[in-house]
């Protein structure tokens, strides 16, 4: 939309990117990369963009690509000299994605289906009765006993299932099936997970979504150290690695970046870590509100095994809170970021049964991707409606929620930041479930800190603006959480940087 040198750039370029960016904001951040690799090099417009790549001084680029690149020796453009990283604390993250395998068995049996329909066989034919091969793993596999967590790591214990996946991969392996999207690696990933069970490979895990009914296969490198060195090495000119969040409270309070340096891998004899630059009004113009100790005490996230019972009572709570701060609210928009769809989706139907107009209620869902979401956020604003966006996941780290046709002092697009929830073991990396396998709590205790203060940050993005409110409405900083007083400590000293702070009651008045 505008005559600057990027727009210009992407403007001579074989790919016309600008379409594209609502379509690239709604993929699934779960996705495996490699599903989105064009695979014939004959393509005329991949050798076009290939080569036009290869001829360009500065090239953009998402770090997935990048981690692609490398892995590819190169191949898919020229090796750069000077690498400039921004979001650097998920790079790691990202990074691990292209080194990992993802299986998802619903995906696998949605493609067999669909195959099945396709060529109009029945129940008896090959196709068929690999569906309802995959159909017995997944129910399975959704019993295998995980305890309170969403992963399992696979070893000798799970025989049981390593016939499962046996019995599998020989219905996969029929010649009829080799043109099925997803079989081939469903087979890899399988005989990664069979041979895990026999203890002879690296980690395989299962991962299941909070409900149980979407269970996916790991596997992959769990120790990246060796390719991000790699990818240092081949940056002659350097690496700047960007964002304020590569930096953590340590016990002392002070700001240090040690947790990232060790995840990155990064040549000591070449890192220099200045101070982070903070803007002040950052943290100056928004109200915080924290929970005094009864309001803490019940707005505390149910920890260690719970019944079902717990979790309802607390996602109750939490919406008679929310109920409270948005009746009180009289103009503009409300985030409330959350750590889950599912307490997404319970949180917007309490809100309903407590009065909250649903026409204002906006739910992001598994179904209803961020980048959609905040289109309909937009359009209710636009409309003179206060919105209420209920979200998770990306929302966390990629909202910029501004209204670019009003002044700064009277954007009113995002008034009210609610975080029902910190986020607490949200990184599922293969090379994060390996860094806890060895020093237990303190990744995650780092992970959640990072993100925590990028959550925090959505709702600030320019000194002008006015009348913001944060609600803290997790107890868990000041209530008893066994282990995790570390985290605790630091998420009080990151919530103490804010100067206008106020103590609310429950429900809040």
């Amino acid at each position: 939309m505008h005559d600057a040198a990027l727009i210009r750039a992407m403007s001579r370029t074989p790919a016309k990117m600008h379409h594209m960016t609502h379509d690239l904001k709604a993929l699934a951040t779960n996705l495996n990369p490699q599903d989105f690799v064009i695979e014939d090099d004959e393509d005329e417009r991949l050798v076009e963009s290939r080569e036009y790549a290869r001829n360009s001084r500065i090239l953009f680029c998402t770090h997935t690509m990048l981690g692609l690149a490398f892995q590819r020796k190169w191949g898919l453009f020229g090796q750069p000299g000077m690498l400039i990283v921004d979001e650097g604390h998920l790079f790691e993250q990202n990074i691990s994605r292209v080194y990992s395998n993802a299986l998802s068995l619903r995906m696998l049996r949605f493609h067999l289906y669909l195959s099945q329909k396709n060529s109009g066989l029945g129940k008896g034919s090959v196709i068929g009765k690999a569906v309802a091969g995959v159909s017995q793993c997944i129910q399975q596999v959704s019993n295998a006993d995980a305890g309170d967590s969403q992963l399992v790591r696979l070893n000798n214990e799970y025989t049981e299932l390593g016939k499962v996946f046996s019995g599998l991969d020989a219905l996969l392996s029929k010649k009829a099936l080799s043109v099925v999207k997803e079989v081939a690696k469903a087979r890899s990933i399988l005989e990664d997970a069979k041979t895990a069970i026999e203890g002879k490979t690296g980690a395989v895990y299962l991962s299941f979504s909070p409900d149980r009914r979407f269970p996916s296969i790991l596997s992959g490198r769990e120790d990246l150290g060796g390719i991000l060195g790699r990818i240092w090495k081949d940056m002659t000119h350097g690496a700047i690695i960007a964002s304020a969040t590569l930096y953590l409270p340590d016990r002392f309070g002070q700001m240090k970046c040690d947790y990232l340096k060790s995840v990155l891998a990064l040549p000591l004899s070449r890192l220099d870590t200045p101070p982070p630059i903070v803007a002040p009004w950052v943290r100056n113009i928004p109200r915080l509100h924290i929970p005094d100790d009864k309001a803490a005490f019940i707005l505390t996230r149910p920890t260690g095994k719970t019944e079902k019972s717990d979790v309802d009572l607390w996602l109750y709570s939490l919406a008679l809170s929310i109920a409270a701060i948005l009746r009180k609210k009289k103009h503009g928009g409300t985030v409330i970021l959350t750590v889950a769809f599912s307490h997404a989706a319970t949180i917007g139907q309490h809100l309903v049964e407590l009065g909250i107009p649903a026409e204002r209620i906006v739910i992001q869902s598994e179904k209803n991707r961020f980048a959609s979401a905040e289109q309909q956020y937009r359009a209710l604003y636009a409309k003179g409606i206060q919105p209420i966006l209920i979200a998770a996941g990306a929302a966390w780290t990629g909202i910029d929620l501004t209204d670019k046709t009003v002044a700064h002092d009277k954007d009113r697009l995002l008034s009210t930041l609610i975080l029902s929830c910190a986020p607490v073991g949200l990184n599922r990396s293969l090379s994060m479930l390996k860094r806890i396998e060895k020093t237990s709590v303190r990744p995650i205790i780092n992970e959640s800190l990072m993100m925590l203060r990028q959550g925090l940050g959505r709702v600030v993005r320019h000194p002008e603006m006015q009348k913001i409110d944060i609600w803290m409405l997790d107890g868990r900083p000041w209530s008893s959480w066994p282990y995790m007083e570390s985290w605790q400590e630091s998420v009080k000293t990151i919530l103490e940087s804010y100067p206008k702070r106020k103590t609310f009651t429950f429900p809040p008045s």
